[in-house]
């Protein structure tokens, strides 16, 4: 589990760099690294997701299923910081918790999948 955090990681930091000459180029009223930070750490973590899941030669199945578990928790992650209105930081900067919390939330959400599911299949055997 730790290498599928560290590759999540990875991609939630990387993608937003690689897209930052994007984020300059448009500017989005000002709002262009705001952008490009939350939509690329989503992108980023599933591609990280299921980066880590091809290394350890899962079924084509279940990399679709958790990478889509994964990227919709990290997602709700989006959500939720979205509506949570605590401070004036919150509202303004907020977004900037998103690449370092979804994640971790994302990770350990697709990872109950196959706890589950190996859990079932050893009952059975």
């Amino acid at each position: 589990m730790v290498k599928r955090i560290v590759f999540s990681y990875l991609g939630a930091f990387l993608i937003p760099i690689c897209l930052l000459p994007v984020a300059a180029a448009w500017t989005m009223g000002g709002h262009s690294l705001m952008y490009m930070t939350v939509y690329g750490s989503l992108i980023g973590i599933t591609i990280g997701l299921c980066y880590s899941d091809l290394r350890r030669h899962y079924f084509l199945s279940a990399i679709l299923v958790r990478s889509f578990v994964g990227l919709l928790a990290a997602v709700l992650v989006v959500v939720a910081m979205s509506q949570i209105r605590v401070s004036v930081f919150w509202d303004n900067q907020g977004w900037i918790f998103i690449p370092v919390c979804a994640p971790l939330i994302a990770v350990v959400m697709s990872g109950l999948i196959l706890s589950t599911h190996v859990k079932t299949s050893k009952q059975f055997q």
